[in-house]
């Protein structure tokens, strides 16, 4: 089991995807953090609330 990190938009409840898919409703398409620093980083280059989730990916 491996540990990874998505980023959702708090106010818009939508995940990050990637750079070819932007923000999307469906969870299943969320672009995987390897670790949460990387997930912070991302999220100090946007504008707006977001939140990290912890996956496990089986």
């Amino acid at each position: 089991m491996e540990k990874k990190y998505v980023v959702k938009d708090f106010e818009a409840q939508t995940y990050y995807c990637g750079e070819s898919y932007g923000w999307s409703k469906e969870a299943y398409l969320a672009d995987y953090f390897d670790t949460i620093e990387n997930a912070e980083r991302f999220i100090d280059q946007e504008n707006g609330k977001f939140q990290i989730e912890l996956v496990y990916v089986v």
